[in-house]
């Protein structure tokens, strides 16, 4: 079969044919020819076929004059073989036809022809792109355009006629309604000053719109870098920071997914003069990812509600930050609106800030878990120390005096620099005590000591020494009632005297891993129902601690330091 290799395909009836040529050909015109191998059988074959170009003719496409080429056949299979030329001359031309061999015999070979070439053609298919695109008139062309699918027509052929403003105008017309697109017809609205042809055309030149930044608006060109895939809005969950504070002279991000996206969305941020509404949304959310409270209230604060596009997330953010300015009212009633929303993700988030309210009015039943274990039991004969509110509990036997020393506590140091510290050693036998006291033991076998009441608001270690045996416990002024919930590695702080959850409570944990070794955790705040997540850490490097020891600090009501297990996993 052969083919013009400038007009191959024909559309009949929504389907692309190819378009042989049977007839005459035409001079300085590519053609193309196909050679179809069958093998008819259930045998695999290798055919050695033979190749050549008509006389006459000049080879194309880094083509041959004559060619050898060995296929392989699997059982009823089919492989075509091309090649392409053209006649510079006009004339008649024989052929000589593809044959094919098998085992060194001839096997099959197609039929003779003898092709006739002219230098113009006298038969002309006026049914053809080809020949309306260049010799049809203007209303010829813009009716093939109608009756054609126009996704398979080399538009570019039509380029010439552009010129002329009214046909450039209705070309166009027609092929945005097929929503067809060819670059260069429509860079003409350049030629014609045509500011929506030109607006079109730029948009379509990604080379160009990559060197216009990341966003942009303006009269002809417009970039959303959501619709062209530069930018995408990331969910971080779940997200737990290890540190609370800033650690160093610099605020560093280590969790490299926020970082990466924090950078993206301040690069985009960075095209908008000023920032848009969505803009301070998106920049409060991602200032909250990273504990910056203060920061992210300001930002979203400068978000207005009918100005932005995700008015759901908006409203989500809104009761998400109630619970940091004390809105909780505000906060129940954005949740209200939504806990039914048809899209189970958000219901979900929606309802969760109900069950958290709840848990924080007392209204909901929260979560129980094991307590820890109490101290181990004293040896006797023995001394040993606890306190029980102010009074000091000497347990003693064969003693009938003793040594008391205090030691005021900076709480977060002491823990820091010993979090597994035990509470009946002797860590501050080298330190000078704030005060020492000799006392005389009763002879049963407990004695009772009041705290002295320069030390009854502050933090101190209370060491007891007497017979060679020292014991020390701590006492903190507090007025804190802490529930472990090891299950679940959770803390819930509550005043002790309300039992209402305290907020803002800092957390600090350590963890000690099954060598021995002790490293910085996380810490951070309870949240509005007073609780802290003490174990959940993403990229956890601790994830094989085997205890944790945890630090709760509340400036007007003291301290606790407990050692837990961590969650059963």
């Amino acid at each position: 079969n052969f083919f013009r290799l400038d007009d191959r395909f024909e559309t009949v009836n929504g389907e692309r044919r190819d378009r042989f040529v049977t007839g005459e050909f035409v001079v300085d015109v590519p053609y193309g020819c196909q050679v179809v191998v069958t093998n008819p059988t259930s045998t695999p074959r290798t055919a050695e076929v033979l190749l050549q170009i008509p006389a006459g003719a000049v080879p194309l496409q880094s083509g041959f004059w004559t060619k050898g080429k060995s296929v392989q056949l699997g059982p009823y299979a089919t492989a075509t073989l091309e090649y392409a030329f053209y006649f510079p001359g006009a004339g008649s031309f024989a052929h000589y036809p593809a044959h094919a061999a098998e085992k060194g015999k001839l096997a099959a070979a197609a039929e003779a022809r003898t092709l006739t070439v002219v230098d113009k053609p006298t038969k002309v298919d006026t049914t053809s792109w080809e020949h309306v695109s260049q010799q049809g008139t203007a209303a010829e062309v813009l009716a093939f355009l109608d009756g054609h699918n126009v996704h398979g027509l080399d538009l570019a052929r039509i380029a010439w006629r552009m010129k002329d403003r009214e046909f450039f105008a209705q070309c166009l017309q027609k092929l945005r309604a097929r929503h067809a697109f060819d670059a260069t017809l429509w860079s003409y609205g350049l030629l014609h000053r045509d500011p929506a042809a030109t607006r079109e055309f730029v948009q379509h030149r990604a080379d160009f719109v990559a060197q216009c930044g990341m966003s942009l608006e303006s009269t002809l060109l417009t970039i959303e870098p959501k619709e062209r895939r530069q930018y995408q809005h990331l969910e971080l969950d779940p997200l737990v920071h290890p540190r609370a504070h800033r650690f160093g002279g610099r605020r560093v991000l280590t969790n490299q997914d926020l970082a990466q996206q924090y950078a993206r969305v301040l690069q985009l941020v960075g095209y908008h003069t000023p920032p848009t509404a969505d803009d301070w949304l998106v920049v409060a959310y991602y200032l909250f990812l990273q504990d910056r409270i203060e920061d992210g209230l300001a930002a979203f604060a400068k978000v207005d509600r009918g100005r932005v596009q995700a008015q759901l997330q908006y409203d989500y953010l809104q009761a998400w930050s109630a619970f940091f300015t004390g809105e909780l009212q505000k906060a129940r009633t954005v949740a209200e609106s939504h806990k039914d929303h048809p899209v189970l993700h958000w219901q979900e988030r929606f309802r969760a800030v109900l069950a958290q309210l709840d848990e924080a009015a007392g209204t909901a039943k929260p979560a129980t878990g094991g307590e820890p274990t109490a101290d181990p039991a004293a040896t006797a004969p023995a001394l040993e120390l606890a306190i029980e509110g102010r009074t000091l509990v000497v347990q003693h036997k064969n003693l009938k005096d003793c040594e008391v020393r205090y030691y005021e506590l900076d709480v977060e140091f002491a823990f820091s620099a010993q979090p597994f510290a035990n509470e009946s050693g002797t860590a501050a036998a080298f330190v000078m005590p704030n005060l020492t006291e000799q006392k005389q033991l009763g002879t049963g076998a407990s004695t009772s000591l009041p705290l002295p009441e320069r030390f009854a608001q502050k933090n101190v270690l209370v060491e007891v020494r007497a017979g060679g045996l020292v014991r020390s416990k701590q006492y903190f002024a507090n007025a804190l009632a802490v529930r472990f919930l090891e299950s679940f590695g959770q803390v819930a702080v509550t005043a002790a005297d309300t039992q209402a959850p305290l907020a803002k409570a800092y957390v600090k944990v350590f963890a000690r891993l099954p060598n021995g070794q002790v490293r910085f955790h996380k810490d951070g705040y309870t949240d509005l129902r007073g609780r802290f997540d003490y174990a959940s850490l993403s990229d956890d490097p601790n994830a094989s601690a085997t205890r944790y020891s945890v630090l709760v600090l509340d400036e007007q009501r003291g301290a606790v330091i407990r050692e837990v297990a961590p969650p059963a996993k």
